[in-house]
């Protein structure tokens, strides 16, 4: 996870010089989002100016870098984000941004992926879903937080490499994902610690391994 802006110039040498929105491009909820808002709770006592936390969500994070990467070079807003919507999506499809038009100004984190499932599913590893995925092709469900997200293509690397045909269901984000995960509208996806580590604890869901 990232911050940027664009260049903000001469503005740079006294910047913040009052409160900085932060843009989230992707649902409430998701690992974006609970990272922004983290991020907000101690973020004054080191900027000496409060972070605003705002969702622009929508086209899977498309719309909220669209805003910062137009936005007046002042440093207000910024955006929080990964490397799907400024630097993939640029690359795969049209959209009004390019990845130089916004500059990365600080890492905030970098995870491990999750693969979990409901605890009532009779998959115990993550080879004994592969292995019945390739008996049933076109099966069962996977779910992403949108398409070109670093989940989208990291289980769609992980179907190609097993030769396995799953149905792809992308959402607006972690958040919406979580929600078909537990309601048992899809049978496997891929999260971040901090949006699945809670469930792992409850018991309703089990890691993969």
């Amino acid at each position: 996870m990232f911050f940027f802006c664009i260049d903000l110039g001469h503005a740079a040498e006294q910047y913040p010089t009052r409160p900085v929105e932060i843009i989230c491009p992707l649902a409430a909820g998701g690992s974006t989002d609970l990272t922004m808002r983290a991020v907000v709770a101690v973020a004054a006592q080191y900027l000496g100016q409060p972070l605003i936390p705002i969702i622009r969500s929508g086209a899977a994070g498309a719309i909220g870098t669209a805003f910062v990467a137009h936005a007046r070079a002042d440093g207000i807003p910024i955006l929080i984000a990964g490397p799907s919507s400024t630097v993939i999506r640029p690359l795969v499809e049209k959209v009004s941004y390019k990845m130089e038009d916004l500059i990365p100004i600080g890492r905030l984190s970098a995870s491990p992926w999750i693969i979990p499932v409901l605890s009532t599913s009779p998959w115990k590893t993550l080879k004994e879903f592969l292995d019945d995925a390739k008996k049933n092709p076109g099966k069962f469900k996977i779910l992403s937080g949108g398409v070109y997200n670093h989940e989208h293509i990291f289980l769609g690397l992980l179907s190609q490499m097993a030769g396995i045909e799953l149905i792809h269901v992308p959402t607006a984000g972690g958040g919406p994902a979580l929600t078909m995960l537990l309601g048992g509208h899809v049978d496997i996806s891929a999260f971040l610690p901090s949006v699945i580590t809670p469930h792992i604890a409850s018991g309703t869901v089990r890691p993969l391994p």
